[in-house]
């Protein structure tokens, strides 16, 4: 229609043109029925003109009137769509402030209206979780499982499986959906959480390479993986004896936690569970050669090492290079008090409390006194460590509990 429309648009305008040539305005004579229009050529193409545009403008309106309640219905779904997100987002920030009880109300209030209802589903699962209520989390985990793409819903099965403890198939279905998207970060996540709770040690330990590459976990999510994957192999080479599975585990930490106490302090407990202690000792060397921190300076007090002369030996030379270094002074009087070398341990924590005080540094020199049989120090000593305890300002977070042992011992 609009074509034809045109093209006799085109033939009015070139009939116009054509009189204008030749000089003679023309005339257009129309009769239907006993009514008659004439006019001219230039009156005629007017006319159409404005025929046209008022048939066009009818055309719009009529559209705008069949239309506005399809449009109405547009605008009020985008809006729900836009509250149910809003809502979603109040109930991830009362999930973290951890309100949980909010933040399931807020997670169902719109969750029906949502583009993302699976994830409605699961926030409140995960309050659910938190509230102990374990019925509730398997349902809403089932909900989230019929509103999603299938790996959603998998995933979802795999919580639930969690949640009802049943480790193994959630391990097994786990494992399948890996298999089938071995680089998405979330199957990975949940993997390694799995496994984690299943205490599959060896398992977790042979996925950080893939969680290292695909999944979004942070620095510190991944070194806690890492840490809780490789303790329960130094364990059992500890107790198994075996130095060269001790080595190569270290090893292998040291690739993904290059720098890190708590890898060294596995090490040296398990040479130690292992009877090697000689080799304990000159790791020990090593490591306080690298770094003489407090985190090495704690692992000291729960290793028991036997006769760590060599020890003894290397930090009296670099206390004479050091005279005021405070951990390595402390580091002697905990390794003199472990080869029963009272004297020695008492000259070096006095000397470490002359440089900086602390709670702990005073709950070892009472125990030191009290192996000396010096009843009055050892009680002023604890008492000292007690009053610093009891002042928070710049005491560590250990101190409390040492001066708590050191309430019990007087």
């Amino acid at each position: 229609m609009i074509r034809f429309i045109l093209a006799f648009f085109a033939l009015c305008c070139l009939l116009a043109f054509g009189s204008m040539l030749a000089e003679e305005k023309g005339y257009v004579l129309i009769s239907v029925s006993g009514w008659t229009w004439e006019m001219n050529l230039f009156g005629f193409f007017f006319v159409l003109l404005i025929a046209y545009i008022g048939i066009k403008a009818c055309q719009i309106m009529l559209r705008l009137i069949f239309n506005s309640k399809r449009n109405f219905s547009q605008w009020r779904e985008k809006k729900a769509k836009q509250k149910s997100l809003l809502t979603l987002q109040q109930s991830l920030q009362a999930l973290f402030n951890h309100d949980f009880a909010l933040a399931e109300k807020l997670s169902l209030k719109n969750a029906t209206k949502s583009p993302i209802e699976s994830t409605h589903y699961l926030v409140a699962a995960e309050a659910n979780k938190n509230l102990n209520q374990p019925e509730k989390v398997a349902q809403l985990l089932l909900k989230a499982e019929s509103h999603g793409d299938e790996v959603q819903k998998k995933l979802a099965m795999v919580k639930s499986l969690v949640t009802e403890e049943k480790q193994d198939k959630a391990i097994s279905l786990c494992e399948e959906l890996h298999q089938a998207h071995p680089k998405d970060a979330h199957v990975l996540n949940l993997l390694a959480q799995v496994y984690q709770e299943a205490n599959s040690a060896d398992k977790l330990r042979a996925l950080l390479p893939q969680l290292r590459k695909h999944s979004d976990l942070s620095l510190n999510q991944f070194n806690t993986l890492v840490y809780i994957s490789f303790k329960p192999a130094f364990e059992q080479a500890g107790q198994n004896r075996d130095k060269t599975q001790i080595e190569s585990l270290y090893k292998q930490i040291k690739k993904w936690v290059k720098t890190s106490p708590i890898a060294d302090n596995y090490y040296l407990a398990s040479l130690v569970a292992a009877a090697e202690h000689e080799s304990a000792e000159k790791a020990l060397i090593k490591i306080l050669k690298a770094d003489v921190s407090e985190q090495v300076i704690a692992s000291l007090y729960n290793l028991p090492l036997q006769q760590p002369n060599k020890l003894i030996s290397y930090l009296e030379k670099q206390i004479k290079a050091h005279p005021e270094n405070d951990n390595l002074l402390t580091a002697l009087g905990i390794c003199a008090a472990k080869n029963y070398d009272w004297q020695l341990a008492q000259q070096a924590i006095e000397a470490s409390i002359k440089v900086e005080k602390s709670a702990k540094k005073y709950a070892l020199l009472g125990a030191i006194y009290e192996q000396q049989n010096m009843a009055s120090q050892a009680k002023s000593a604890y008492q000292h460590g007690l009053a610093m305890a009891l002042n928070p300002s710049g005491n560590s977070s250990n101190d409390a509990f040492l001066a708590e042992i050191a309430t019990e011992r007087t």
